[in-house]
């Protein structure tokens, strides 16, 4: 009897294994892509009370009060130090995932350009009522604009970091290293463009082509970071002229 299981568990596993090999099975690939899915699911369930017990554990309820004001979050963890400690776990290099300065003459320039792209985008975006009224609410609890610039300057760094490597670092050049850069550049976009349902229904819309633009840019270059900069530097910009409008 258990020799027969044995020759039933090898034959199943050995009929799997050819079945993963002719779909082209690759486990690297599946790892990240399975890592950043369960990533984006978890908030749904767990509000990481305990993240916030951790800060109150530091430095008391003022501490954790503040520090969750500058967007030092539970997202903050899941979506950057997990998946660092996936890439360490299976011997990846970071920089290989974005984490370098990668091509800097040529993330400088495309950098440039897609500041000059993007003016007229941006001027429609800020005339949309739809989006003013959604950003409104992010700005107007700040009394001065020492307190919005600090505050808002960090938050926007750190959630253009979460974002741009988890997407377009962690995901992308994932799917790249086996599949190519075009893969890459399709798989990241999607689950992007879905975290923006509830924003302005006009930048949930564009985010398909920032999107994809801000991976095509992370394969140029080779890097996130010129992302994080154009993300985090833009986002910034449309804060302060709400800001402006509601002073």
């Amino acid at each position: 009897m258990t020799d027969r299981l044995a020759q039933y568990v090898k034959t199943a596993f050995g009929a799997i294994q050819a079945e993963a090999h002719r779909i082209g099975f690759r486990w690297r690939v599946t790892l990240v892509v399975a890592t950043v899915v369960v990533l984006l699911l978890l908030p749904s369930y767990h509000k990481g009370a305990w993240f916030l017990d951790g800060l109150r554990w530091i430095g008391g309820e003022p501490f954790a009060r503040q520090a969750r004001s500058f967007g030092i979050n539970y997202r903050l963890l899941l979506d950057v130090f997990v998946p660092l400690v996936v890439l360490a776990l299976m011997g990846q290099r970071f920089r290989d995932y974005g984490l370098g300065l990668g091509k800097v003459k040529k993330g400088l320039a495309l950098s440039l350009l897609f500041y000059v792209i993007y003016i007229p985008c941006f001027i429609v975006l800020f005339s949309n009522p739809g989006f003013q009224q959604y950003y409104d609410g992010v700005t107007k609890h700040y009394q001065t604009w020492q307190q919005f610039l600090v505050r808002e300057t960090v938050i926007v760094t750190l959630l253009s970091l979460r974002t741009e490597f988890l997407f377009r670092g962690f995901l992308l050049f994932g799917v790249k290293r086996e599949y190519g850069a075009y893969a890459g550049i399709l798989v990241q976009v999607m689950p992007y463009v879905l975290v923006h349902a509830g924003k302005a229904e006009m930048e949930a819309l564009g985010s398909l082509g920032v999107g994809l633009a801000l991976g095509w840019l992370a394969v140029k270059t080779e890097s996130i970071w010129y992302g994080v900069v154009l993300h985090g530097s833009i986002a910034l910009l449309f804060n302060v002229f709400i800001f402006t409008l509601n002073r």
